[in-house]
Parts: structure tokens; C-alpha cells; sequence
């Protein structure tokens, strides 16, 4: 089920990046986000079965201590992060189906709500703290793109702006956070997050545990 893993929170990746390359029509794209967002669904709930009956899944590339480089891992909690965000993508793309109908934009929103979906199901099941960072920021800016889709409204101008901003104090709180980490112990390998937490304890940045500056 490791490339099941993997394949789900691609599979919308792989859709928005055709629609793009193929300059698909509205419809073309509307049934191409969707059919990837139902085939990832589909996946997400067979894996969480196996996560419930076999226990956590991951495809990681580690060290030679065996920490985590990078990858990907499902425990109950992340598969259950990755099928609501996986039947969330479906029903935002199936929605915007119907009522973009018409609308010029409307494939531009369809490739941006099928990276929102991929970048939001890593966040879920990244292995790594770097991974982690790297897909939350994925997904701010993505979900900050598609507020602007009515723009040059200027109520979607608005909203598009105090949002950035919003998410940029939270994003690059997050990655200072990460970057800390790093240099004090590496990269945080998320699959033993209580060992690594011990480990930020035992180090310390200006006389304060570690742990409570990334914390």
C-alpha cells in the first residue's frame, strides 16, 4: 500500500499539471479534476482499511540510522487527514463543475483546487518537518491564488491581500520553526515525533530548550 500512499496525493498534482500543459477547455478540466480527486478517494479509504488493520504505512528514504529523509506516512490519524481531504477536493471540484459553468476562469480554478487538494493531503501524511513546512506553504499559496479567482473584484482583491498577509505570519513562524529544528538536531523525522521532541529538549538555542523555541 506504499504506492498507494504516494499515488493519492499525487494523482490531483498530475491532474492540475495536464490541464495546464494541455490548455484544456473548462469541461475537459472539470472531468479530468474530478475523475482524479474520485480514483484518489477511492484510494484514500482503501488505505485507511489497511492503516486500521495492518497499522501505520510509509514511503520514506532514510539515513543509515534510519531517520527519515523524505517521504510520506499514514497513521490512523493521517489517514483519516488524507480521505477528508481527498473527498473535500472531490466535492469542491464537482461543485465548481456546475456553478463555473460559463465561467472563463473556470479551468484556471479547476488546476488551482487540484494542487490545493494535493498540497493539503501532504501536509497530512508528510514524514518529515522540512515536508511538512514545504506543503503548508504549498497550500497557503494556493488557497490565497484561488481567493483571487474573481478578481479585479474588488471584494476578492481585498479578501486576497488581508489573507496573504494573515498566512505569511503563520507561515513563516512555521518555517522559522523547521529551520531551528534543523540546525539543532536535523531534520524532524515525524514517524517518532516524541523522540525527536526529547531530543529538541535536550538542546538548547540562547539558554531556552529548543523545544520551546519551535514549540
Amino acid at each position: 500500500m506504499s504506492g498507494a500512499l504516494v499515488a493519492i496525493p499525487i494523482l490531483p498534482l498530475l491532474a492540475a499539471v495536464v490541464i495546464q500543459l494541455a490548455g484544456l477547455a473548462p469541461r475537459a478540466a472539470a472531468r479530468l479534476a474530478v475523475g482524479a480527486s474520485a480514483v484518489a478517494g477511492l484510494g484514500a479509504l482503501l488505505l485507511l482499511i489497511a492503516v486500521g488493520v495492518d497499522g501505520p504505512i510509509d514511503a520514506v528514504a532514510t539515513n543509515s540510522d534510519g531517520s527519515a529523509v523524505i517521504g510520506l506516512v499514514a497513521d490512523r490519524v493521517g489517514a483519516i487527514l488524507l480521505l477528508l481531504t481527498s473527498v473535500v477536493g472531490l466535492i469542491v471540484q464537482s461543485f465548481a463543475s456546475r456553478s463555473l459553468a460559463g465561467d472563463p476562469r473556470a479551468t484556471r480554478f479547476h488546476m488551482l483546487a487540484a494542487v490545493l487538494a494535493s498540497s493539503t493531503a501532504l501536509v497530512g501524511v508528510a514524514a518529515t518537518g522540512s515536508g511538512l513546512a514545504l506543503a503548508w506553504v504549498a497550500t497557503s499559496v494556493t488557497l490565497v491564488a484561488l481567493l483571487g479567482h474573481k478578481a479585479p473584484w474588488p471584494a476578492a482583491v481585498r479578501s486576497q491581500r488581508m489573507t496573504a498577509r494573515s498566512f505569511a505570519v503563520g507561515d513563516v513562524a512555521l518555517l522559522l520553526g523547521v529551520i531551528v529544528a534543523m540546525i539543532t538536531v536535523g531534520d524532524v523525522d515525524l514517524r517518532v515525533i516524541g523522540a525527536e521532541a526529547a531530543a529538541l529538549d535536550a538542546e538548547s538555542v540562547a539558554s531556552i530548550s529548543a523545544l520551546t523555541v519551535v514549540a
